[in-house]
Order: structure tokens, then sequence, then C-alpha cells
């Protein structure tokens, strides 16, 4: 089935329109002052809320990427069914998170966008809560689908060490307390993971038709 074969490929998806959101969205400032905060949401809220658009279309691809490293590790890690199911929550969680993120920080665009402004504590409450999730919460989620993938493949049976390895080190990375530098790398390994896995996809596929052709 075709969607089998791409399906992989939305974990790139996903990671693009990250950085898509962020680029859009213009602001990686942790805590900066109220003022700083009433200023950027007064700025362009337009392009505020086409920004966590973005995010919230990223959140809909990580979740079915999360199903793709779940078909994977159910096919060919060791331990195969407890850490499928892990890796699936663990994807889901964070694409949710993502999204959550997004619609909170949308919220105070949309109220400068119809009303002309917003109140001060309200704002930074939203700016806050927002990178909160992105820094913290969604690092998490992102920890869980890596971790049980990584898992799944240094352990007896897996047969993709490296991957595993990999996976393993920026899953403890994610919930260090530097997960939201660690991210970067995690969304990175994501963009990487779902290009290798559609590769493997495409190789088996091939390897199936082949058979089936022969028999």
């Amino acid at each position: 089935m075709w969607e089998n074969r791409i399906a992989p490929l939305s974990g790139l998806a996903a990671v693009i329109l990250v950085v898509a959101s962020a680029l859009t969205t213009g602001n990686v400032d942790f805590m900066p002052p109220t003022s700083d905060v009433l200023e950027f949401y007064a700025q362009a809220p337009r392009r505020i809320m086409v920004g966590a658009y973005l995010g919230i279309l990223a959140s809909f691809f990580l979740i079915w990427f999360a199903g793709s490293v779940y078909r994977h590790i159910r096919d060919r890690g060791a331990f195969a069914d407890r850490l499928a199911v892990t890796s699936l929550g663990g994807g889901m969680a964070a694409g949710v998170l993502l999204a959550v993120a997004q619609v909170v920080n949308n919220s105070a665009a949309e109220r400068v966008m119809i009303h002309g402004d917003i109140d001060p504590g309200s704002a930074t409450t939203l700016f806050d809560l927002s990178g909160g999730l992105l820094g913290s919460a969604v690092p998490l989620g992102l920890a869980v689908l890596l971790g049980a993938l990584g898992l799944s493949q240094v352990g007896p049976g897996g047969q993709h060490r490296g991957i595993g390895w990999v996976s393993s080190i920026i899953a403890a990375g994610l919930i260090s307390p530097l997960s939201w530098l660690v991210m970067v790398a995690g969304f990175a390994w994501c963009a990487v993971l779902s290009v290798l896995l559609y590769r493997v996809g495409s190789t088996e596929g091939r390897s199936t038709s082949a058979t089936a052709s022969l028999s």
C-alpha cells in the first residue's frame, strides 16, 4: 500500500513545519520582560497566528510519524510489543503538547488582533506557558518516542544498533535539565530517522515484490 511506504516521511514533514513555525513566529526568547512580550504580540499578531498554524500541522505529522516508529519496533525489536506501544504514546504526547503550545501562543495573538491589546499579565502568562510546553513538555514526549526505539534496537534481537544508540543518547539528553537545547537535536534526529525508515520500507517493498514475482 502506498501509504505504508511514504508514511515514515511524515517525520521529515513534521520537522520542516516545526522550523517553518519557529521562523515565522520569530521569537525564541526565554522569560523576556513583560514589555518585550507585549511588543512581540502587538507587532504582528497575524504572523504569530500563521506560525502557530504551521506548528499545529507539525503536530499532526509528528503523531503520524509515531505510528511508523511503532510499526518498526513491533516488527523488528526485542520486547517489541511493550516498547512499540510506549514509543507510540510518547510520540502522541509530543504531538499533542506541541499543538497545545501553539494554541496557547495563538490565543494571545488572536486577542490582540481582535481587540487591539492584551492585559500584560495574561500576555506574559500565555507566552511563558507556551515556552514551557515547548522547552520542557514536548522534549519529554520525544524522549519516550526515541528512548523506546533506542532500547528496542540495542537490546537482543535489535537489527539497527547504530539507530538504537543515537536514539538512546538523544533521549537521555531530552530528560536532562538541558532538554530545551537537546530538543533541536531530537527533532533533527527525527528527520534523519524519517528518511532511514522510508528507505528501509522501500527496500523491503522491492524485496517483497521480487519474491512475489518469482513465486
